[in-house]
């Protein structure tokens, strides 16, 4: 398994999913140990650079751990007192009935990447798409961070940590011993991992928002999309953001595009209104003309393009969102 680069002018896309090394069982910190120390100095265990998991098994993402444990049979729920114990437990169930009856538990990932001295003056961002469940994550003996959720994803913002020129090393502690719901949910780095790099000037993290309505009885739609620039550099820089529609066919119904000058460290919101007219035929026209519940639920789902600030090769990111739209309106 290779990971793969999707690159443009400003911004580039590295899958980071093979090649991690992995451990099932917890790692106890020193005793005495708190796990909170200076930045930089999170020498201990697996979190140390130097960390020999060469005994470790080597697993692609995604990766779920739980899965490959053995059926629990025996293990019965608390014992219950009132209105106390687990919710929806009977004494003599198994803790993990509702869980696929496979016992939970913590696991340990680690990968080491390298960074060409090239990059430096960029942005980097590491993006997690999800971690079940309670997740702490560290690049280079730094704790990014703690994150509880396995349903929603996490991305840090690692410039000032990287090591240019040189390897880098991250450890992921997945902690699934508690539950979010009552229903399998398994645990470790279930979903993609991604290494974005980003010029100074860039499209902020989730930084592309758009609604939509219809106004004019269901026969026209107006779409208006909200883009946030981010400029990370010293000085001033100005930019131009454009936003196009697709129609089914995969023509351009709409397309609007604004100029601005985001200031040095500050953040720009570019707002572009696509007019009625302009995108009447996504939604309404046949051969797709469905019912007015469908049409809306539909018009969510439409993808609206939007192109990174300064590039000037954006036509195959036009082509690639017309797939995206097609299946959006496409009869269910």
């Amino acid at each position: 398994m290779k990971d793969e680069i999707m690159k443009t002018d400003v911004h580039e896309r590295l899958l980071m999913d093979s090649d991690w090394k992995f451990l099932q069982g917890d790692i106890p910190f020193p005793k005495g140990h708190s796990g909170w120390t200076k930045a930089g100095n999170f020498a201990f265990g697996a979190v140390d650079a130097k960390f020999d998991d060469s005994s470790w098994r080597t697993v692609n993402l995604p990766h779920d751990f739980v899965v490959e444990n053995s059926i629990a049979q025996t293990l019965e729920a608390p014992a219950m007192s009132g209105n106390g114990g687990i919710a929806g437990m009977v004494p003599g169930q198994s803790l993990y009935a509702m869980h696929g009856f496979l016992p939970p538990g913590v696991g340990w990932y680690r990968k080491s990447f390298y960074v060409p001295a090239s990059d430096l003056g960029r942005r980097l961002v590491l993006a997690f798409d999800g971690v079940a469940r309670n997740a702490t994550f560290w690049l280079n003996q730094h704790q990014l961070g703690q994150h509880l959720s396995g349903f929603t994803g996490i991305h840090y913002d690692i410039t000032d940590i990287i090591n240019y020129g040189g390897i880098n090393t991250i450890v992921v502690r997945a902690d699934a011993t508690e539950y979010e719901g009552w229903f399998y949910e398994g645990g470790g780095i279930y979903r993609h991992v991604w290494l974005l790099k980003h010029s100074m000037l860039h499209v902020a993290a989730d930084g592309v928002f758009f609604t939509s309505e219809l106004p004019a009885g269901l026969h026209q739609a107006a779409v208006t999309v909200r883009t946030t620039v981010r400029n990370d550099s010293i000085t001033d820089a100005t930019c131009k953001v454009c936003t196009a529609i697709l129609d089914v066919s995969g023509t351009q119904v709409a397309i609007e595009s604004e100029g601005r000058a985001p200031a040095a460290r500050q953040l720009a919101a570019l707002i572009d209104l696509a007019k009625q007219e302009k995108v009447r035929r996504v939604f309404t026209e046949p051969p797709y003309d469905p019912k007015p519940s469908q049409t809306i639920a539909r018009q969510i789902n439409a993808e609206v393009a939007t192109i990174d600030p300064l590039a000037e090769e954006w036509d195959a990111n036009l082509r690639a969102i017309a797939a995206q739209v097609r299946a959006a309106l496409s009869p269910q």
